[in-house]
């Protein structure tokens, strides 16, 4: 039942960044990390290609759409037990931190499940490392997200900080995203355009 729970609880863990000061947003109106891992994981099924062209960059052999999603699904469950810490706040003890708990969901007795949890911890450490072409691709759909979820709470943003302080959030996210894969470009470009009036600064 260990994994029950972890699963279970981070429905309830509540994306922090939205929280601190110079967003104000009070936490019920927060989204959780399960809605936000889940709403990646859409972002990757809608938007990335079944495979890359031969002519491509990148070879098919280095892309695997499915394994990004299933990144998607475990990158943050530690948050479960850990709780979620903003971008950019994370120390390096966090960082230790969520490594054992991922070292522990390997170590779970197998008997009680179907797959082998191991799985998890290699998708983890593969998604951290940011090694492999799917690891980036992985990680621009997890900032992609982000800057979605900041154009969403564009208006609430406005009306508990005010305009010039949405202007200067939306200017420090944009610089903030570091884009390393054509295909995470492309699906930001397609964002922009969809909040074209929403994100000029």
């Amino acid at each position: 039942m260990e994994m029950i729970f972890e699963i279970m609880n981070l429905k309830q863990q509540k994306r922090s960044g939205w929280i601190i000061s110079g967003r104000d947003m009070c936490p019920e109106e927060v989204e959780s990390v399960s809605d936000h891992s889940w709403a990646a994981c859409m972002i990757a099924l809608l938007y990335l290609p079944e495979w890359i062209t031969e002519n491509n960059i990148y070879s098919t052999e280095m892309y695997d759409k499915e394994r990004i999603i299933r990144m998607l699904i475990v990158h943050d469950l530690a948050e479960s037990f850990l709780g979620d810490i903003a971008y950019g706040m994370k120390t390096l003890e966090d960082k230790e931190r969520e490594r054992e708990r991922f070292d522990y969901y390997a170590s779970l007795n197998m008997d009680k499940y179907k797959n082998s949890l191991t799985e998890i911890n290699e998708l983890w450490v593969e998604f951290e490392a940011l090694q492999t072409f799917n690891s980036k691709v992985a990680k621009d759909i997890d900032q992609i997200e982000g800057f979605i979820q900041l154009n969403i709470y564009k208006d609430k943003l406005i009306s508990k900080n005010g305009i010039d302080n949405w202007k200067m959030l939306v200017k420090e996210w944009k610089g903030n995203l570091l884009i390393r894969t054509h295909l995470g470009k492309a699906i930001l470009s397609n964002v922009e355009d969809i909040f074209d009036n929403t994100i000029e600064v």
